[in-house]
């Protein structure tokens, strides 16, 4: 999440975000690497909402309940770590295609 936030800031300097309009591979390049980091945090943050329905705290009976709700959420948790695997990845893929 660190890391997301920090790419996000250095994204929206002034300085970085003036090359997003050049033209050319390049501009594209950032602009898609911007857009990878956004729908990344949409991400994470759905997957904190589902971690926050599976440990809300109730009054009566919270520890099995807590926990039925936790294994009903399980697919979906998992399927957030995938998407989160991916958005990882393509970051890396991209700035990696910079570099070279």
């Amino acid at each position: 999440v660190q890391t997301l936030r920090l790419m996000k800031d250095t994204l929206e300097q002034e300085k970085v975000r003036s090359s997003f309009q050049t033209t050319g591979h390049i501009g594209n390049h950032w602009s898609n690497i911007a857009s990878s980091i956004q729908d990344g945090q949409l991400t994470l943050s759905r997957l904190q909402s589902a971690l926050d329905r599976a440990g809300k705290d109730v009054k009566l009976l919270d520890g099995p309940r807590k926990n039925i709700r936790l294994k009903g959420s399980t697919d979906e948790i998992v399927t957030f770590q995938r998407q989160i695997e991916v958005h990882k990845d393509t970051l890396q893929l991209s700035l990696q295609a910079m570099v070279l």
